[in-house]
């Protein structure tokens, strides 16, 4: 629908400015996957359709350690489906 299509492309905007310039503000990019969760997939689409580039790599890109390992994860995590 228009509503989710609207709030994916507010959260992929979030998450591209959480990552631009220099330094990442961990705060907005962690709560951005967190009201993401159900949807990642829907996320990631949006990021690569108004970015030009996944989102999994941007957020490889901005981070390291234990904390991308746990990014990498959230991206990555696919919720059960409930029939």
């Amino acid at each position: 629908t228009l509503a989710t299509y609207g709030k994916m492309e507010f959260q992929a905007e979030m998450a591209y400015k959480a990552m631009k310039g220099l330094g990442t503000n961990d705060t907005r990019l962690v709560r951005v996957l967190l009201q993401c969760r159900k949807n990642v997939a829907g996320l990631k689409q949006c990021y690569q359709t108004r970015y030009g580039k996944p989102l999994r790599d941007a957020v490889h890109s901005e981070t390291s350690g234990s904390y991308r390992n746990a990014l990498m994860m959230m991206l990555d995590f696919q919720p059960p489906n409930r029939t």
